[in-house]
């Protein structure tokens, strides 16, 4: 079975994702995604701190940097490795999808905003149910 390489901050961002806030393409790109990830638990991720499957239906992707407003490209590289630091996992390595995000799904609230601080899309931000249950097949 394939690999999905996703970025670090992606991670807590796929079993929360609420269809919003995006152009058409990101977000069919995005639910896609998460619609393989909830039909393949077991699909393996290699985490990478570079732009990645999401990044890559963005618009504001400009060659390897998000352009979206000013410094975003550092904002972005700040809550990669926050969340490398409270998930405990290394760039590069790969994991089994429900096991990596069990571990997103299971953060706590204030974990949750102590990370995102700064995120516009921090207040629709809650875990999906049904991509929780997924992840159990």
């Amino acid at each position: 079975m394939k690999q999905l390489l996703l970025r670090p901050h992606h991670i807590l961002c796929i079993p929360r994702y609420y269809y919003g806030g995006y152009d058409k393409e990101f977000s069919r790109n995005f639910r896609n995604l998460c619609k393989t990830i909830r039909n393949n638990p077991n699909i393996k991720i290699k985490v990478s701190v570079s732009p990645d499957l999401i990044c890559q239906k963005c618009k504001h992707l400009n060659g390897s940097k998000c352009n979206k407003r000013p410094n975003i490209d550092y904002w972005i590289k700040v809550q990669d490795n926050k969340v490398l630091k409270i998930l405990k996992i290394q760039p590069d390595s790969v994991h089994i999808a429900k096991e990596i995000f069990k571990r997103s799904i299971d953060l706590e609230k204030k974990e949750l905003e102590k990370i995102c601080n700064g995120c516009e899309y921090l207040p629709a931000c809650q875990v999906n149910n049904s991509f929780k249950k997924d992840l159990k097949k």
